[in-house]
């Protein structure tokens, strides 16, 4: 059963029979129930992020009627092959009222919506200037930099009265965000570059840890932990165990989107 801030959203989605679609595991409703202004999810692969972050955007919007969530990648290309792909083959069509495919804006039978979007160049996190999301998700965090986390910060809003606005992420570590995505969560500090570094709050900031084990369906796919081990020990230690320690002293240069 999804967790639910209130127990007439959760009787709403009970009608609905979300349960059917979705059985969080151990972690991933650690994730869900965390009561954090901002989540990180992850660490290695496999242990189920994505969905996890899909379900969460389900849930806050079935939660609070006429509310909008957001949920991002870097680039297009990302966007269709993980979060839309898991929305067109998970989410039963009676669960929501309508999907517009040249927006990716589902809406919901409660009026509320959930936007599929990307942020391929730095400045496209100001398309959404002037918006106000319940949840903000993003999806692979350390592909983005800390100015857009920062930015749209400044969105995650919601006058609802009664509502919570929060934002997660889920990654692994490594790519260009690495070093401030770490300083957040893993070692709570301010990451250089921080506004205002003295309203850091580590208490806003909360790190579910998850691993390839954590995942009841990879943990016994002995094929896809060979692939793992056989990468080179930068990265089998970033995606198999979850290391964020590996990549300390290395430089990511901004990949060109």
């Amino acid at each position: 059963m999804p967790f639910f801030r209130n127990r007439a959203a959760r009787a709403r989605f009970v009608r609905l029979r979300t349960a059917d679609f979705y059985i969080p595991f151990p972690r991933q409703r650690q994730f869900h129930e965390s009561p954090a202004k901002y989540r990180l999810f992850g660490g290695a692969a496999g242990p189920g992020k994505t969905k996890a972050l899909l379900w969460e955007a389900i849930q806050q919007a079935n939660e609070t009627p006429g509310c909008d969530t957001l949920l991002l990648r870097r680039t297009y290309p990302e966007l269709e092959s993980s979060l839309l792909a898991y929305f067109r083959r998970d989410v039963p069509r009676q669960l929501y009222r309508g999907y517009n495919d040249s927006k990716h804006v589902v809406t919901w039978h409660n009026g509320s919506t959930t936007r599929f979007g990307y942020c391929r160049h730095e400045n496209d996190v100001y398309h959404y200037q002037g918006a106000e999301f319940l949840f903000i998700g993003i999806d692979e965090l350390t592909h983005f930099t800390l100015k857009q986390w920062q930015f749209l910060t400044s969105r995650n809003r919601c006058p609802v009265p009664g509502s919570f606005a929060c934002m997660a992420g889920a990654t692994n570590p490594g790519n260009i965000g690495h070093a401030w995505v770490k300083a957040l969560w893993v070692d709570h500090v301010p990451p250089a570059g921080f506004e205002r570094p003295e309203l850091y709050d580590p208490r806003d900031y909360d790190f579910i840890r998850a691993r390839l084990d954590d995942n009841p369906i990879y943990a016994n796919d002995a094929g896809y932990r060979r692939t793992l081990e056989a990468l080179p020990e930068h990265l089998r230690l970033a995606f198999l165990e979850g290391d964020w320690n590996v990549f300390a002293g290395q430089y990511f240069t901004v990949f060109d989107y």
